[in-house]
């Protein structure tokens, strides 16, 4: 005779060991292998140079290797370059497909950059007499501006709206001058270059991004906002491919 008790402690009995064979089919790896011409036609190819596609595909190792792709990628592909810049993600669902898995990644971050504000007039007050000419600068923003200055013979103003990046700051203060005022000539005519720089940074909330992965390939969802949920995983933009 079976006691509710004894029913009970059946029925957990029976629970436990079905939830064990299911985490046990999860922890298995994919087995099936991807044929030799089963490919992509553009493979090999890298997005990230330091990432190829995982060689372990266990449950955790793939997880593990999501995360730290998707962070690395935001920050080289998507953010403007800057020392500020933070990505957080997490592994929202991971699910079998095919020879690999899709994994969904939410994430959040912020995005820095330094933006400029540029005024350039005609200066009759240049520290030095030899100064370099507005030609030898690298920085179109700069050269353009200060040639305006010069053939209106009057200031001229750029506010905001640049992405300014160390190269760009590195030329400009590394001319003569001091504090925010630099120096250059124009066929002739001394110019004065003021700057004003300012931090901005945007805020990214609940993104959403899907991955397939296998040991050959990464693709992509370019959405990033779960809208792509019903999408062919296999017709996901490829980043990385491995032959």
């Amino acid at each position: 005779m079976v006691t509710n008790h004894s029913r009970r402690a059946l029925l957990v009995s029976v629970g436990a060991a079905s939830l064990a064979g299911c985490l046990g089919i999860f922890d298995d790896p994919p087995t099936g292998e991807r044929p030799a011409d089963g490919l992509p036609d553009n493979c090999p190819l890298s997005t990230l140079s330091d990432y190829d596609p995982p060689d372990d595909l266990s449950r955790d190792a793939v997880e593990t290797f999501v995360i730290e792709y998707h962070e690395a990628y935001v920050l080289n592909e998507m953010f403007s370059p800057h020392e500020k810049n933070f990505v957080g993600a997490s592994v929202a669902s991971i699910d079998r497909h095919e020879y690999g898995y899709v994994v969904v990644v939410t994430w959040e971050g912020a995005n820095y950059s330094d933006t400029i504000s540029l005024e350039a007039e005609p200066a009759t007050d240049s520290p030095e007499s030899d100064l370099p000419s507005v030609e030898t600068l690298d920085s179109k923003i700069l050269r353009e501006l200060a040639i305006e200055a010069a053939d209106q013979d009057d200031k001229v103003w750029r506010f905001g709206g640049y992405n300014w990046d160390s190269d760009q700051r590195q030329e400009l203060e590394s001319l003569p001058g001091n504090g925010n005022s630099r120096y250059v000539s124009v066929d002739g005519t001394p110019v004065r270059l003021m700057f004003w720089l300012e931090e901005m940074h945007d805020d990214v909330f609940d993104m959403s991004t899907r991955y397939y992965v296998d040991s050959h390939v990464v693709r992509q969802s370019d959405e990033h906002m779960g809208s792509d949920e019903d999408a062919d995983p296999r017709r996901l933009p490829l980043l990385e491919c491995r032959s």
